[in-house]
């Protein structure tokens, strides 16, 4: 908002102050998009709209163009809707085995494949790890 003000007086900017202002407006522009992207990597607003299946492809796509890693997402055709604290459980499982592929693996590409049995899930990250519940 003072941006904007300074803005309005920019004929009578000298050319250092107009320059910082550019400079001020730009930063201002990439802070809220980072600060949207990152809500959206908090709670993704999908997960609530139309559920986990299109969210996770949608942060999958998301992940892919961000980190450079090429990820194959295999989901079950048929994913009704699940608690919200389930799927948003099930969403940051597969957020964080991405990012520590990412982080750590130093591969370019990875897959995630899931599967429900019998109301349990079953995800598999590459070939070597795993996240699959307990028997009770």
């Amino acid at each position: 908002m003072e941006a904007s003000n300074l803005a309005s007086e920019g004929d009578r900017l000298s050319a250092p102050a107009a320059l910082s202002l550019s400079n001020i407006e730009s930063f201002v522009a990439q802070m809220t998009k980072d600060i949207r992207n990152m809500s959206h990597l908090l709670y993704p607003p999908l997960l609530d709209e139309v559920g986990l299946k299109s969210a996770l492809t949608e942060y999958v796509n998301g992940f892919a163009e961000r980190s450079g890693v090429q990820v194959t997402l295999e989901l079950p055709a048929a994913i009704g809707r699940l608690d919200r604290d389930y799927e948003l459980s099930l969403f940051r499982i597969v957020q964080e085995c991405l990012t520590n592929i990412h982080r750590h693996s130093g591969s370019k590409t990875a897959a995630s494949a899931s599967s429900a049995m019998m109301e349990r899930w079953c995800w598999r990250f590459g070939t070597r790890v795993g996240v699959c519940p307990l028997n009770d």
